[in-house]
């Protein structure tokens, strides 16, 4: 891999946006750091609302009134690579982009998509980390597809020990939706995990605290639990290894826990995570949805049961194609271009 190499990644959080494009933007440009990248993200959002970990990965992050790309590549010549992860933008934005991003030292333009709704033909290269896809309809030069290419935070390579409260005999849960949660999906889960018969002692991981007083009355319902917010990944990781099962939305948080082999359950939450809700119930995995405008008390209660189960009889992931190897592989395919 070549030294000094530059990488500019342009991405939104928050609201609308959720929390999971820009943290693996942030795990990849980790990992680019390590190994000698110069990176830097380009945003209209506030960076402010950043968990130190993921602004900590770019060496400079840069506000813009706009993500207006001419003004955001005015004046630049030392960019090696454009990445954008941005699911709102159509073909014709990226056919703009190659055309802005290629004026700048030959940089190339890198895509990461999820929904394979876009031809993005403008782009050099196109990622899409949906599970057990291995051919797609992208017009681009090259494709990266599936799991493979996951791009997972280092901190899951080395767990950080946490104690889970309670007692030991208790079944141990992660609840971690992801985003705003504007459905308040964590409070459906939580009451549904009251009405259980077993011990249970959730475990609620925030991104923003946005639902955090509403959480918190239902978890003071429990004897114990525990809530945190915007949690480096080491400790993450720990909390997902020491859990028996997690409630998660089908997201980012996916792949954390398959490369951690731990069983859980996937709630849909916005449209992008349709297609990795399929595959993960072809993979015979539990999955709700809160998008379809049914009662998604029906489905956790159906998938709580699925999983207390599996915790007693020590069944094990089935996502075992996930490894954290994929940061790695995507910026070797990008050295490539």
């Amino acid at each position: 891999m070549r030294d000094n190499r530059s990488l500019l990644v342009l991405c939104r959080f928050g609201g609308k946006h959720g929390w999971g494009h820009v943290t693996r933007c942030s795990a990849l440009c980790d990992w680019g750091r390590t190994l000698g990248w110069k990176t830097e993200l380009a945003t209209s959002s506030d960076p402010i609302e950043l968990a130190s970990e993921t602004q900590a990965a770019f060496d400079v992050v840069s506000r813009y009134p706009t993500m207006d790309l001419e003004s955001i590549l005015a004046n630049r010549d030392n960019i090696d690579c454009v990445l954008i992860d941005e699911m709102y933008w159509d073909d014709s934005f990226y056919s703009q982009a190659r055309d802005l991003v290629g004026r700048v030292n030959g940089a190339r333009l890198v895509a990461i998509d999820d929904m394979n709704k876009r031809s993005l033909g403008s782009a050099h290269l196109v990622l899409n980390t949906e599970f057990g896809l291995r051919s797609a309809d992208y017009d681009a030069s090259a494709t990266l597809l599936g799991e493979r290419y996951a791009l997972i935070r280092r901190g899951f390579s080395r767990p950080r020990t946490v104690a889970w409260p309670g007692e030991l005999n208790c079944i141990r849960v992660l609840v971690m939706i992801g985003g705003t949660d504007p459905l308040a999906v964590a409070e459906s889960v939580l009451s549904c995990l009251l009405e259980r018969e077993e011990p249970i002692v959730p475990v609620v991981v925030s991104g923003d605290g946005v639902r955090e007083k509403s959480i918190m009355e239902q978890l003071n319902r429990f004897p114990h639990f525990e809530y945190r917010q915007r949690l480096p990944s080491q400790e993450l990781a720990g909390w997902v290894a020491a859990c028996d099962f997690g409630i998660i939305g089908c997201g980012t948080s996916v792949f954390e826990f398959a490369a951690m082999d731990t069983p859980f359950a996937g709630v849909v939450v916005a449209d992008n995570q349709l297609r990795t809700a399929t595959q993960l119930k072809e993979r015979g995995l539990p999955v709700v949805s809160a998008i379809d405008g049914g009662d998604i008390r029906i489905g956790l209660h159906r998938v709580v049961d699925a999983l207390a189960q599996s915790s007693r009889d020590g069944l094990p992931s089935k996502l075992a194609t996930v490894d954290l190897r994929g940061c790695e592989r995507v910026l070797e395919a990008i050295d490539r271009l």
